[in-house]
């Protein structure tokens, strides 16, 4: 006869905190003796780690009941529990091979422009088969539009934040959008229809209609971050003058503008000042110009050590956090262990209970058990080779040069301020030397670090510059 029935829609096997798995923990517990055997559709069905699945199967045999699978030979003979062994390490391998193709898959979509993920406020879901793989939310987007633009006219964020509320912006839930969800917003370039994923080193056009211009985006990141925004320009930034608005004229102090020329058989890139006839010169040489300004900046002597430093102890403090978790959830498991230790000491030596009180905290003790070794599983850190990121992020900053020629427009404009903050100077012929990030310093003609060089007092606060 089946006793009761726990069906789980819509939740992964990959973890046991599950409602339809800890009501079943619960029910056997609680029925102890009154279940036989639990019935389950396949190994993977119950638990898709290797860990989990053991320490679920050691719960149940210690409340005297058997695990049987309906599609699987699993029983209790040495080729039954070799099946299962092997059914639950299958599983694991199964789910991390899913996991590892479903990253690889996102990574290749994201990198082709197509958003992978759930539809932002102001889109919803598209069609990458067939179209973009986002599309305009015909109610919110306009509000979202309405937010951006009244932020890029002048308004504080929470004036802006009142207004499209009583416009009727709300979550996809019905709710009004709250502050910090606003600010959150009003940074994300996908709204500029760029599609970013730090952690993948995604940064490209996306495959979709952006609600906000390029320019207003910018503007409003600028205010946002308490800066004066761009003047308006009639043209986007473009990746042929990655120099442009960066670059100041020697003789007037005004932004260099770049534009195409036509020629007699093609149009050709140049840097230009507005005002100044004479500050002019081809793209191509100016940027080669700029390369070699590039080339002869080095990383200031005591910063890559004090960024080393600096991330080496965060790195250490988290890990310490990961052992101290580790260490309160062992130390749970070996209090319980030491809980059932006890209670069988007095129901079996001392005879202070009856069989019924004993099987009874027996059973909740070996669930807690379960479910505190599960989670001290879960609270052990992943390694990584650390020492091996900060060896990598040390040769990128010491071949600027080569990352801006081959880096996007946005990756090259981020290298050109992070080492000269006030931008350079140039007069048509020549880029002028300008004030350095103090994390970084010009080498002198010879190309070697001058002697005795100290570091300026204060640089650990700068150290965000160079990064």
């Amino acid at each position: 006869m089946v006793a009761r029935e726990f069906i789980e829609e819509g939740e992964s096997a990959k973890t046991t905190a599950r409602t339809q798995l800890q009501a079943l923990l619960t029910y056997c517990r609680t029925n102890k003796g009154k279940v036989d055997v639990v019935v389950i559709y396949n190994v993977s069905r119950l638990s898709r780690d290797r860990f989990d699945y053991g320490a679920l199967r050691m719960f149940f045999k210690q409340t005297g009941i058997t695990v049987r699978s309906a599609t699987e030979p699993v029983d209790d003979t040495s080729t039954g529990k070799m099946v299962e062994g092997l059914m639950s390490v299958f599983a694991q391998f199964d789910n991390d091979q899913k996991a590892e193709r479903t990253a690889k898959g996102m990574q290749a979509a994201l990198a082709l422009g197509r958003w992978t993920f759930q539809a932002p406020l102001g889109y919803v879901s598209g069609n990458p088969r067939t179209g973009s793989s986002l599309a305009l939310d015909p109610v919110r987007a306009p509000l979202v539009r309405l937010a951006f633009d009244s932020v890029d006219n002048g308004k504080p964020v929470p004036e802006a934040l009142r207004l499209v509320i009583a416009a009727g912006l709300r979550t996809k839930a019905g709710m009004p959008i709250s502050s910090q969800s606003f600010w959150a917003l009003l940074r994300n370039p996908i709204y500029a229809g760029r599609v970013v994923v730090a952690k993948w080193g995604v940064d490209r056009d996306g495959d979709f209609e952006p609600i906000v211009a390029a320019s207003v985006f910018r503007r409003v990141s600028a205010r946002l971050a308490g800066k004066v925004p761009e003047a308006v320009h009639r043209k986007r930034d473009r990746d042929d003058f990655p120099l442009r608005r960066f670059l100041v004229c020697a003789r007037c102090r005004r932004a260099v503008s770049g534009s195409l020329s036509r020629g007699r058989s093609r149009r050709y890139a140049y840097y230009h000042c507005p005002k100044c006839p004479g500050v002019r010169g081809r793209s191509t040489d100016v940027e080669n110009l700029f390369r070699e300004r590039l080339d002869g900046v080095q990383m200031a002597p005591g910063y890559m050590r004090l960024f080393r430093e600096i991330v080496l102890d965060v790195w250490r403090t988290e890990q310490a956090q990961a052992v101290s978790t580790a260490a309160v959830m062992s130390a749970k498991v070996s209090a319980v262990q030491g809980r059932l230790e006890r209670l069988d000491e007095v129901f079996i030596y001392q005879q202070a209970i009856d069989r019924s009180t004993y099987e009874k905290q027996r059973d909740k003790l070996r669930e807690e058990l379960t479910l505190a070794e599960l989670a001290a599983h879960e609270a052990k850190i992943e390694q990584f080779d650390v020492e091996g990121v900060l060896g990598f992020a040390e040769h990128l900053v010491t071949n600027a040069g080569r990352l801006w020629a081959e880096g996007t427009l946005e990756q090259r404009q981020l290298i050109q301020r992070a080492i000269f903050p006030e931008g350079l100077t140039f007069d048509g012929t020549e880029v002028g030397t300008g004030a350095t990030c103090l994390a970084f310093m010009q080498l002198p003609a010879s190309g070697r670090l001058e002697n005795g060089m100290a570091s300026p007092p204060g640089f650990e606060s700068q150290l965000v510059c160079a990064i």
